[in-house]
């Protein structure tokens, strides 16, 4: 596992961006209607936000949330170190 320090920085923000549009887990159809109730009474999720294949990528997303991170916070672009994406 790698680690590394980096000196001299603070977390200004956090900023987020989903797609719009939603699915429901009662919808999937490659597993049993037994399976769908499970799995949404095991993990509590109904639904996801989710896009169409190769229409917005993940990094899209990204780049929405950092542009609107770097406009919220009046931060120059140039003064960012690091970037961490979950």
């Amino acid at each position: 596992m790698a680690f590394f320090t980096v000196e001299h920085i603070k977390l200004k923000g956090i900023a987020a961006a989903v797609p719009k549009s939603e699915v429901s887990n009662h919808d999937y159809t490659y597993i049993s209607e037994q399976d769908r109730k499970l799995l949404i009474k095991t993990t509590g999720i109904e639904k996801r936000r989710a896009v169409k294949e190769s229409v917005i990528t993940t990094a899209d997303l990204c780049r929405a949330s950092a542009e609107k991170l770097l406009a919220e916070t009046n931060t120059d672009r140039n003064d960012v170190q690091v970037v961490v994406f979950v």
